[in-house]
């Protein structure tokens, strides 16, 4: 799949009570929790309540849509359209 700008952001959600835990990069960096999310790096567990503390430090937990942003480790350069 081809997009004509870099994707910057994801969002996960997991309404269902079984959790699941994994990384997530996004165009091979990477993401980081900023809006819904406790902890701020990978792995991330994703719960439709909150009883998998267990499985990692960084949560989205009770069935939140948590977004994660892209970190730039070394130079990094966002192109803007014109």
């Amino acid at each position: 799949m081809y997009y004509e700008t870099e994707i910057v952001g994801v969002q996960v959600q997991n309404t269902n009570v079984n959790a699941w835990t994994g990384f997530i990069s996004i165009n091979g960096e990477v993401a980081e929790c900023s809006e819904n999310c406790v902890g701020t790096a990978n792995p991330i567990t994703v719960d439709g309540n909150d009883d998998a503390s267990d499985q990692a430090t960084t949560q989205c937990f009770n069935g939140n849509r948590c977004t994660l942003i892209k970190v730039c480790i070394g130079i990094c350069f966002l192109f803007l359209p014109p």
